[in-house]
């Protein structure tokens, strides 16, 4: 019995712990997320020299040349060999020019490995993607056909109105 009150005591206080644990966790993660939205906002205000609250991608392009930036946004997990693709993808609303939140939540959606939640969600939008040029490709194959088919009634039209300038084919 007292062997059993003694498991017992020990596995309530283990489970207590990894529940803080847990909590523990959430509140780092939390708190590292936040550090990292306040230095991408001041790696914004770097970027921003002329602090016109947006950023083009020469800006971006320029500050990434220098190191500083590539470094930073390398650490993050976040790859800067092609600057045209990166700067494509953190234009969400695509004029050219980042905002602010534009380049935080981009980053931010940017950084570390791919997960596997946005590989399938990419992954669903390609063969949706596929599908629509498919139906695409089927009604364009249809008009196709039916102008053919307007093209040969003119043409038979036409004959008929005009028997003289028909061409005898042999």
């Amino acid at each position: 019995r007292i062997l059993n009150v003694v498991t017992g005591v020990f596995c309530n206080t283990a489970i207590e712990s990894a529940g803080a644990d847990k909590d523990i966790r959430t509140l780092k993660q939390i708190q590292d997320k936040a550090q990292q939205v306040e230095l991408l906002k001041g790696v914004f205000d770097e970027i921003d020299f002329e602090q016109v609250n947006e950023i083009s991608f020469d800006d971006v392009k320029r500050c990434l040349a220098n190191g500083d930036l590539s470094s930073f946004m390398e650490s993050m997990g976040i790859s800067t060999n092609d600057v045209w693709t990166l700067f494509m993808l953190l234009d969400s609303d695509m004029t050219g020019l980042l905002d602010i939140d534009e380049f935080v939540n981009g980053c931010m959606q940017l950084r570390g490995p791919a997960k596997s939640l946005q590989v399938a969600k990419m992954s669903y939008e390609n063969k949706l993607t596929r599908s629509a040029i498919r139906d695409v490709g089927k009604e364009l194959a249809s008009v196709r056909a039916r102008l053919e088919q307007i093209r040969h009634k003119m043409k038979r039209h036409h004959e008929a109105e005009n028997p003289e300038n028909v061409s005898v084919a042999l």
